[in-house]
């Protein structure tokens, strides 16, 4: 049995060996010098109307097939960041501006940013400018590109130095051989300048510059954008946008899970305001016990700030039980603020900005031969406004007080008292808006002017401008007497003896905090955390999964249709911008044009995933930071053939359906011809009503949501970023 056995494993193994001497192998590409004998049969490509790749076989006898990379185009998302967003009832992560928004010494070298007409540009897009407003806590601004994010990004660039700078023989940048492009917001030009950095190296990027100029980084038409999905201009992709970002709970689930996850967050929440209350009713006990005493008796003290005040032995344990209760719960002082009616309006949304921080609040009042009145102690956490963790507004009300009062001065960060004004940036804004809304008008090129290049640095504002009269922070800083101090007043009564009763109030200006949890808001504000090594946030952890999953559900939604038939129109409205430039740029190079071998473009999460789903690529995950896709061109050495691979964060991809990694060209263009568009078109699009005929419950979605200023801002913003 055993020589059996053996027998008829030599057999099985020589019919093998004879069959593989004719068996047709698979096509590879390889190096220009690493070409190795394939054992594979060519054969001509055919105009096959299916779109599908056929991959060349042949028998070994008529020799190699061997293809040689002609050309790289790369579509990145830009390093980590700082989030754009936070969550409701979530104490904020610190990003400290110093620690976080460096430079990266590897990085720097001379470049400046040139606009679609060929001209430099010095302002940046309103995606960028928004988040001017947008401070952290710890001073960094919302969506910046930070020191960790730059390191991510010269590392990739290192990555594709070995991969493509033989293979493309580019091992010295050239322009005409390496084109650069960047959507017009800082993060994406900073990650396009750290990863040039990685592949060509500083001292040679400095050396180009000295030689030839700055390095170009070009930026595309705001009103043809083909690196960000135009839903500031496109008004079918705006709906698609809105319907999924202002209107998630119509998403299957969404609801219910939003609904639990919030409850689980107010849960820690609730606890702590049980505490306050619970100290509050002590606290109101003991007050009506002793006022139905009469006066009591107070003795003068020494606060921790060394100034003497009017001490209660009964009641002042109490305040200060109660202030280490509310020092737990984020945001409470704020919210009792802007409840007190007295103070509806005084307290603005600028001052809001800053109120959010306020730990504790604390009154006094005192007594002396001298000088008599009361003062009022705000203690801040580490915020991004001012530098001061303690103001103190004492106001005096003896008659021959030789002032009125006496307030800390405010140790404003930069321009951060601006930014705490009601409208801050309004008229800069609206002419930034209008300058757009103008060059979109106006398609006649502008011919080029002299320039000086410079570093790129954010336009630097006018100086600090007085705070507005009825605000909060101009009363603190304003010297008042105490017959007018109606603020004041207010905060010595009922807000400072019952926080909890002003609380039941409706605030005239609201929390940002008071509004519904939105996953994709809280997985960008988890995502920044962890990545910059906070831990992922307790009250989240265990709703990791679906957070992440119901976030990349969203961003589908919004950036490629909720239903198939809109899918096929938004996905090509998203993504065919660009997707057509790459085409046409590889088309060109194929029909003997001068065109780079390497073209680089900075983008955003939100392309890319309109990419990978126009590619049938999408996995349902939201594409990391640093996430690449790239497309390889590559050319037959022995005859005049083009093939195409397609590449998502260095792993092998099929196009579309394609059973091979290698894709004829022709047959990659058929895979892609309904999803490519030209300008003409998809404007014609935009200003259609198509969305009527096919997706009828965004319409129907955006029409019951009454748009203010903030909603609006959603939607011309694309979901991501």
């Amino acid at each position: 049995m055993a020589k059996k056995g053996v027998l008829a494993l030599c057999s099985g193994v020589s019919v093998y060996l004879y069959h593989a001497r004719y068996s047709q192998g698979k096509l590879l590409a390889l190096h220009k010098e690493d070409a190795q004998i394939l054992s594979t049969e060519y054969c001509p490509p055919s105009n096959r109307p299916d779109g599908r790749a056929k991959v060349p076989q042949t028998s070994a006898k008529d020799g190699p097939l061997v293809l040689q990379l002609q050309q790289v185009q790369i579509i990145f998302r830009h390093g980590p960041r700082t989030p754009l967003h936070t969550t409701p009832n979530l104490s904020e992560a610190v990003y400290d501006n110093d620690l976080l928004i460096r430079g990266h010494q590897e990085s720097m070298f001379p470049y400046i940013r040139i606009s679609y007409l060929g001209e430099p540009i010095q302002g940046w897009s309103n995606l960028e400018t928004n988040l001017w407003k947008k401070p952290l806590r710890g001073g960094a601004l919302s969506g910046q590109l930070t020191g960790y994010g730059k390191e991510q990004m010269y590392m990739l660039g290192l990555q594709l130095k070995d991969i493509y700078t033989k293979r493309l023989d580019i091992a010295t940048y050239d322009a005409d051989e390496v084109r650069v492009m960047s959507s017009n917001v800082r993060r994406t030009v900073e990650s396009a300048q750290s990863l040039l950095a990685g592949m060509f190296g500083k001292e040679q990027l400095i050396d180009y510059a000295q030689c030839c100029g700055p390095v170009r980084i070009y930026t595309p038409d705001p009103c043809y954008n083909i690196l960000v999905p135009n839903t500031e201009t496109c008004a079918v992709l705006r709906k698609s946008n809105q319907s999924a970002m202002v209107n998630p709970d119509f998403i299957p689930g969404f609801k219910d899970q939003r609904l639990e996850v919030e409850e689980h967050i107010m849960k820690r929440r609730e606890k702590l305001l049980e505490a306050i209350t619970e100290v509050q009713s002590r606290l109101d006990a003991t007050s009506a016990f002793y006022e139905s005493e009469g006066p009591r008796t107070r003795y003068r003290e020494i606060n921790k700030h060394r100034d003497h005040y009017l001490h209660d032995p009964h009641m002042q344990p109490l305040y200060d039980e109660r202030a280490q209760a509310i020092e737990k719960l984020d945001r409470f002082w704020a919210n009792v603020l802007t409840r007190e009616p007295a103070l509806q309006d005084i307290i603005t949304t600028g001052d809001m900005r800053a109120l959010v921080y306020l730990r504790n609040l604390r009154v006094e009042q005192f007594e002396g031969t001298v000088a008599s009145g009361y003062r009022i102690h705000l203690y801040f956490d580490e915020n991004p406004f001012f530098h001061n963790t303690h103001l103190c507004k004492v106001v005096y009300t003896n008659e021959n007080s030789p002032i009125l009062s006496r307030e800390t001065p405010i140790k404003w960060k930069g321009d951060m008292q601006k930014l705490v004004q009601e409208g801050l940036f309004q008229d800069e804004e609206e002419d930034s808006t209008l300058k757009e809304k103008m060059e979109c008008e106006d398609k006649t090129p502008k011919c080029a002017r002299q320039f000086s290049p410079k570093t790129e640095e954010p336009p630097q504002k006018s100086e600090q401008e007085v705070i507005g009269e009825d605000s909060f922070f101009s009363w603190f800083s304003t010297p008042t007497s105490c017959d007018s101090d109606t603020v004041g007043s207010a905060i010595m009564g009922d807000l400072w003896k019952n926080p909890l009763a002003v609380m039941e109030n409706d605030p005239k200006v609201h929390d940002p905090w008071d509004k519904k949890l939105n996953f994709v808001y809280s997985y960008d504000d988890a995502t920044s955390r962890a990545v910059h090594g906070w831990w992922y946030p307790s009250q989240l952890r265990r709703y990791r999964d679906m957070i992440e999953s119901n976030a990349a559900t969203t961003i589908h939604y919004s950036m490629t249709g909720q239903n198939p038939e809109a899918r096929k129109i938004i996905t090509r409205l998203s993504a065919g911008p660009l997707l057509t430039e790459m085409i046409d740029t590889a088309r060109r190079m194929m029909c003997g044009e001068k065109m780079p071998k390497l073209c680089l473009y900075a983008t955003h999460d939100s392309e890319l995933v309109a990419l990978l789903e126009a590619m049938c690529l999408w996995d349902h995950k939201w594409p990391s930071f640093c996430a690449d896709l790239r497309l390889e061109l590559y050319r037959e050495l022995d005859g005049c053939d083009f093939y195409v691979r397609v590449l998502y964060n260095g792993k092998e991809q099929r196009v579309r359906g394609q059973t091979e990694s290698y894709m004829l060209w022709g047959d990659f263009c058929n895979a892609m011809r309904k999803l490519t568009i030209r300008r003409e078109e998809m404007e014609r699009i935009c200003r259609s009503n198509i969305l009527e005929r096919i997706a009828q419950e965004i319409l129907r979605q955006c029409k019951k949501e009454k748009e203010t200023e903030e909603t609006k801002a959603i939607s011309n913003t694309p979901c991501g970023m």
